[in-house]
């Protein structure tokens, strides 16, 4: 009989298994540690503007990530 699966012995085990410092995982944080024009490189996004670069971050981060989105799509196809 297998133990029962929780979130808290999944965190453990990964504690326990990762070296490293664990990070929420929420918007603020992948933005702090994405490369966008790394990512608009690899999935040749280049047209579009960099949402931390201008003065409409929402519209611009918007767009890029369906862009993204549609194209990583794209490529499962």
């Amino acid at each position: 009989m297998t133990p029962e699966i929780t979130h808290d012995s999944v965190a453990a085990h990964l504690e326990a298994s990762i070296k490293g410092t664990p990070v929420s995982f929420d918007d603020e944080t992948l933005s702090q540690v994405s490369d966008v024009a790394k990512i608009k490189k690899f999935y040749k996004l280049g047209a579009l503007p960099d949402p931390k670069a201008t003065n409409e971050a929402n519209g611009a981060k918007r767009r890029l990530e369906l862009s993204l989105l549609g194209a990583i799509a794209l490529q499962g196809s």
